[in-house]
């Protein structure tokens, strides 16, 4: 069955209230080790960014970083501009409906994945943490 993602059941004032929650949630966890980084919500993903990942639509990707890990940071970073995290809205709805799991749920693991990227791990050590299950909300 085809997904058709404009007719969704969930709004982006919703969507953005889960990623709110989501982030608190993370922020107690990590114990405030989430700095100067602002989390945003978009539909889909940007057509610049699909041309730069070689992604086949704009729907191909549930987040993205963008910015410099805590862990390689050489100056301070109360004086820069925030990193960057975005959730998008229209692919998280479609792998929650695709793979059944819970919008929530998809949005907090997304969220998570990205802001482990924000602390430092490359890709593989990311899978690797969600792996070993460190994603879940327990």
């Amino acid at each position: 069955m085809k997904i058709d993602p404009y007719h969704v059941e969930v709004s982006k004032k919703q969507f953005e209230a889960i990623l709110d929650r989501s982030l608190s949630v993370l922020e107690r966890r990590l114990k405030s080790t989430i700095k100067n980084v602002a989390v945003v919500a978009e539909d889909v993903v940007p057509e610049k960014v699909v041309r730069e990942m070689h992604l086949q639509t704009n729907l191909g990707l549930l987040g993205l970083y963008s910015g410099s890990p805590l862990a390689h940071r050489e100056y301070d970073a109360a004086v820069s501009l925030p990193d960057v995290v975005t959730v998008f809205r229209l692919p998280c709805i479609m792998e929650a409906k695709e793979s059944g799991t819970s919008i929530e749920e998809v949005v907090y693991e997304t969220l998570w994945h990205e802001i482990g990227h924000h602390l430092g791990l490359d890709e593989n050590g990311v899978v690797r943490k969600e792996k070993e299950g460190k994603n879940k909300n327990k």
